[in-house]
């Protein structure tokens, strides 16, 4: 049991950062008090603290508190509400360790508590947002700047990133609503469509120029999302410049 509870404080430090010490009672009694808390108070928060809209938040962080008789609970359902809506906004939550550790060592007004706890996490969420820009941004530039090397793809963006490759495939897909693997081939198709139009090179040489190895594998893409082959979009493009030229 001490084991046990041993562990649980030290996975802690993950809300405090190294400098927390942090015992098994404390976290307990904070933690597993009988508050009510429901999900739909958390979905409604989150909601209204992703438009920053700090009004609304507090009105849905009154009503939970209101809810709960007792400071402890009210503490305890203030911790979830933190706890769970920083998971749900994938935010690190050592970030927001000043307002964890007020709620555990009884610091200070639950209001007040509450108010702090929206600002900061809009703040943190802002800071957030920009460093999710910033992260798309560099994986644009990456592949603009890699895309003719045959060797691109998500394990060597891993290795220039120093990011999971997992975690930044996540992170592009929740940003742009389009899969990391799909945005590579796009782009590689869009550029061989350039050298289609402009150069009069062998459809194998396209595919390499823009990093494709095989040149089936370039096929099967340029058809899966232009719906005809390289040839073809060629031969149509030289018909409709042709047609062009003879209407002037």
């Amino acid at each position: 049991k001490s084991y046990e509870e041993a562990k649980s404080a030290l996975a802690f430090r993950e809300f405090f950062g190294k400098g927390m010490l942090a015992f098994y009672s404390d976290i307990a009694r904070i933690k597993n008090d009988d508050c009510f808390f429901n999900a739909d108070y958390k979905d409604k928060f989150v909601n209204f603290i992703l438009v920053a809209d700090y009004d609304s938040a507090e009105q849905i962080v009154g009503a939970l508190l209101a809810k709960n008789e007792t400071e402890l609970q009210q503490r305890c359902a203030l911790f979830r509400l933190l706890d769970e809506s920083m998971e749900q906004l994938s935010c690190q939550k050592n970030m927001m360790s000043a307002e964890f550790r007020r709620l555990i060592e009884d610091k200070g007004n639950v209001a007040q508590m509450a108010h702090d706890m929206i600002v900061r996490l809009c703040e943190l969420l802002q800071d957030h947002t920009n460093s999710e820009k910033q992260i798309i941004d560099k994986i644009y530039k990456y592949i603009a700047d890699n895309y003719r090397d045959g060797n691109l793809n998500i394990m060597m963006m891993e290795n220039a990133f120093h990011i999971n490759g997992k975690i930044l495939s996540k992170k592009f897909k929740e940003a742009t609503g389009e899969r990391l693997t799909d945005y590579i081939n796009k782009y590689r198709v869009d550029k061989s469509k350039e050298i289609l139009r402009n150069r009069d090179v062998n459809i194998d040489v396209a595919a390499q120029e823009v990093g494709f190895v095989s040149i089936r594998t370039f096929m099967r893409v340029f058809k899966q999302y232009e719906g005809i082959t390289p040839g073809q979009y060629r031969t149509a493009y030289k018909h409709d410049g042709d047609k062009s030229a003879d209407e002037t």
